[in-house]
């Protein structure tokens, strides 16, 4: 019985340790990106049980097929796991597109990199953005100008306006009988 709790905690020291060693390791990495002079402090790194939980279950799974076959030892599994968990936890998207630039260039293809999905529509709402609202002009908004083509966008006061062609425009290209709107 003795041996059977002293082992237990051997495994759950394992767990710990492996989850302490994962978010030392998460942070030197942050920090060595940042730019950030790089600071070892263990009293800094906080744990959760959420942290040690998988490390545990790994534990507790190393007995079962196929596990059995590795013949991994409890406390090393406890250990690998978490330490794989605590460096890696947020970032798994990331490893997962650096694994899969590595295997597209050894088969001799180039996957094009994306710095940010979202830059295009940063700019957009970037060139929409007004920051100082504008007064009114004198014309009236339903009325296109005759220099803008017909469906154009008229921006007056710091808003877009959608403009149709009105009776008196007729495109060249249109239908014989062909009214626009209803009209």
């Amino acid at each position: 019985m003795m041996r059977r709790i002293r082992f237990l905690l051997v495994i759950a020291l394992a767990a710990i340790a492996g989850a302490i060693v994962g978010r030392v390791a998460a942070e030197v990495r942050r920090k060595q990106e940042a730019g950030e002079p790089i600071e070892l402090s263990i009293s800094d790194v906080k744990i959760r049980v959420q942290d040690v939980v998988p490390g545990l279950v790994a534990a507790a799974r190393v007995r079962d097929t196929p596990w059995s076959w590795l013949h991994i030892p409890s406390w090393l599994a406890a250990f690998g796991v978490n330490l794989g968990v605590g460096a890696v936890g947020g970032d798994l998207s990331r490893i997962r597109e650096m694994a899969e630039r590595a295997a597209f260039g050894i088969a001799g293809f180039e996957i094009p990199r994306d710095e940010d999905d979202f830059a295009d529509a940063y700019e957009v709402v970037a060139e929409e953005a007004d920051p100082a609202p504008q007064p009114p002009t004198t014309s009236s908004s339903s009325t296109p100008s005759p220099s803008s083509p017909p469906f154009a966008a008229a921006s007056e006061g710091g808003s877009v306006t959608w403009t149709a062609p009105g009776p008196a425009e007729r495109r060249a290209d249109a239908p014989t009988g062909f009214t626009a709107f209803g009209e």
